[in-house]
C-alpha cells in the first residue's frame, strides 16, 4: 500500500503559484534590498548592527535579516527605527486618493474596525505609490522600502485563485476571505464613485487587492509598548501624533524579519517600541545569535488559519 502511495503521489493535483496582472511600470522582480538597508544605516536616529545584512535566495525569493560570522550577544539591541519612518494610517489618509474621496473621514459609513480602516488607507497609499513610482526609486528610505515590496502574494489564502480554494472547503477561512474581498470592493466602488467622469481610474481593482494583502501581511502593533506586560503605557509623538492606544503600521526594513516557527525559541529576538522615543527596538533573545544565523521574531501567538490568511504559512501547534 505504501508503494502505491509513493507511485501515485506524483500524479496529485497540486496548487499553483498565482499571478497578478502587475502594471508594466512596475519592477518584474524583486530588487537588492540592500539599498533599503544601505540608506537606513545613514539615517541618523536609526541603528542597524554592524554584523547584520539582508540574504534573498536566488531561488524562492525569500528574504530575511541574517548576522554575520560576528556572534550577537544576548539581549544586545541589533536594531532602532524611528516613528518618523514608520508608514502611518495619517500618511494613508492624506494620499492623493484618499483625499479624493474626502480624506480622514471618508471610510466611516463602512462600519470598519479601526484596524480595517488603518489597513484600507495605508492600502490606497500604497497604490498611489505603486501606479506612480518615482523616477529614482531608491533616492529616499521610503522610495527603496516600497521598491523592496514584494509584488507576488500568491502564497496568501487571500490571493488564491478559485481553483486553489478548492483545497479550503469547509474551513472559516473562505468566510473569512469572502468578508476581506466584500470590504475590498466596497473601498473600490467609493474610489470609483469619487472618481472625476472623465478621468482614468487611478489604480485596478486587481492592484488595490494586491496592495492590501502587502500590507496585512507586514503590519506591527506600533503603539509603544512596555518591557513588561504590566508596566503602564505613555502617550507618546508617532509621525507627530500622539498616541497611547494601539495602532498599527508598517516598519521598514523591521517587515523582512521572518517569524520563529519554533513556539518557544530561545534565538527569538525579541521587539518592542519604546516608551520614550515610540523607536521600534529589536534586541537578540537570551542566547543571542550564532555566526550566520538568521534573525527571527515571534508574529505572536495566532491560529493557523490566521496564519494562513495574513502570512501565508501554518506551523505545528
Amino acid at each position: 500500500l505504501l508503494l502505491l502511495l509513493l507511485l501515485l503521489l506524483p500524479l496529485l493535483p497540486l496548487p499553483q503559484t498565482t499571478s497578478y496582472n502587475i502594471p508594466a511600470t512596475l519592477p518584474t522582480k524583486l530588487p537588492a534590498p540592500t539599498d533599503l538597508l544601505t540608506l537606513m544605516r545613514s539615517h541618523p536616529q536609526t541603528y542597524i548592527a554592524p554584523n547584520l545584512h539582508l540574504h534573498q535566495d536566488p531561488i524562492t525569493s525569500s528574504r530575511g535579516l541574517f548576522s554575520n560570522n560576528t556572534k550577537t550577544q544576548p539581549n544586545e539591541i541589533i536594531m532602532t527605527v524611528p516613528p518618523d519612518l514608520f508608514i502611518t494610517r495619517a500618511k494613508g489618509e492624506n494620499s492623493k486618493t484618499a483625499l479624493m474621496i474626502g480624506g480622514k473621514g471618508a471610510l466611516a459609513h463602512l462600519n470598519l474596525t479601526s484596524i480595517q480602516t488603518t489597513t484600507m488607507f495605508l492600502s490606497i497609499w500604497l497604490c498611489d505609490q505603486l501606479s506612480s513610482p518615482p523616477s529614482a526609486p531608491h533616492s529616499s528610505i521610503e522610495s527603496a522600502f516600497i521598491s523592496s515590496l514584494p509584488l507576488d502574494m500568491g502564497h496568501l489564502a487571500m490571493c488564491w485563485s478559485e481553483e486553489e480554494k478548492v483545497y479550503l472547503k469547509g474551513s472559516e477561512i473562505i468566510n473569512e476571505i469572502q468578508e476581506r474581498n466584500e470590504r475590498e470592493r466596497s473601498v473600490y466602488a467609493l474610489i470609483c464613485a469619487s472618481n472625476p467622469p472623465s478621468s482614468p481610474l487611478p489604480f485596478t481593482s486587481k492592484l488595490f487587492s494586491l496592495s492590501h494583502s502587502i500590507v496585512t501581511s507586514r503590519l506591527f502593533d506600533i503603539s509603544p509598548s512596555p518591557p513588561t506586560p504590566n508596566a503602564r503605557k505613555q502617550e507618546v509623538k508617532v509621525n507627530g501624533e500622539a498616541t497611547a492606544r494601539p495602532t498599527v503600521g508598517l516598519v521598514p526594513l523591521g517587515d523582512m524579519i521572518n517569524h520563529s516557527l519554533m513556539s518557544e525559541d530561545p534565538k527569538s529576538c525579541d521587539w518592542n517600541f519604546d516608551l520614550t522615543t515610540g523607536s521600534f527596538n529589536l534586541s537578540a533573545g537570551p542566547l543571542g545569535n550564532g555566526g550566520g544565523e538568521e534573525v527571527r521574531i515571534s508574529y505572536g501567538l495566532h491560529s493557523n488559519r490566521h496564519m494562513l490568511i495574513n502570512y501565508g504559512f501554518v506551523q505545528d501547534k
